[in-house]
């Protein structure tokens, strides 16, 4: 509880869960319908609301120079469009939420009975207490981060607006060549309209470019610089192996 990512998930879910009425085949579909404003009235209301408390947030929210959902509310579409794809409302997000509070109440009920048998009066209020820290505290561990974007956006908000001027004096190409410079250049550049910032972004976003190109970037490395990567593991007929990127398991058509 009091995780805002998590509550943030919650209600991308219950987005989806107000997409039960409408019909379409595609997260195009459903992107024109949100643009011509023809889905549910609910559904709009919430939409909006949810741009309001999240819209500072991305992908790649660390990244200064990444969209954020409030930009680029596509990149949200695909998540809300799956998500109320959903048939078995045990597999709703908010359905696995409220059995994991369950099952943690359940383990601690388990866990202070055995501490009331086994050990000793102060050890019980101890256990007892720390749950409640952790209950309490563990959720708010997003907090500082979710704070800090908002710092991120106001900062971005700032550049871009830098980057539209630099592109109407004709010193850049795109208005996003704001982030291949540092601030020092930006501070160089108001004093000297001369310095040639495309020079400049392209000297700073060439190690960039270089890494986007590495398909899989290196999980371990040691202090001689080997990279160590785990063995695949063979794949019986019919099978596609490859790294899960999420817990739990399902069971459904695979696109490759």
């Amino acid at each position: 509880p009091g995780n805002v990512t998590v509550e943030m998930g919650l209600k991308l879910a219950y987005l989806a869960e107000l997409l039960a009425e409408s019909h379409f085949d595609s997260v195009e579909e459903f992107e024109e319908q949100l643009q011509k404003q023809t889905l549910p009235a609910s559904f709009l209301e919430n939409w909006q609301t949810f741009l309001e408390d999240y819209g500072h947030r991305g992908t790649t929210e660390i990244d200064i120079a990444a969209p954020r959902y409030a930009e680029n509310p596509g990149l949200l579409l695909h998540q809300i469009f799956q998500l109320s794809q959903l048939k078995d409302a045990n597999q709703s997000p908010q359905s696995i939420y409220d059995k994991s509070q369950t099952e943690r109440e359940q383990a601690f009920e388990i866990l202070n009975e055995i501490m009331e048998k086994q050990g000793s009066w102060i050890q019980t209020k101890r256990f007892q207490s720390w749950y409640k820290v952790i209950e309490i505290l563990g959720g708010y561990r997003e907090t500082p981060k979710f704070c800090i974007i908002y710092a991120f956006k106001f900062l971005r908000d700032f550049l871009l607006k830098e980057g539209i001027q630099l592109v109407k004096e004709e010193r850049l190409d795109k208005v996003e060549q704001i982030f291949d410079l540092t601030l020092e250049d930006l501070a160089k550049a108001y004093l000297d309209a001369t310095l040639d910032l495309r020079d400049l972004t392209k000297n700073r976003s060439a190690f960039h470019q270089k890494l986007a190109k590495v398909p899989q970037l290196p999980q371990i490395i040691d202090s001689r610089g080997r990279i160590y990567r785990a063995p695949s593991p063979p794949a019986k007929e019919g099978e596609i192996v490859g790294q899960a990127v999420s817990s739990g398991i399902i069971q459904g058509r695979v696109k490759v």
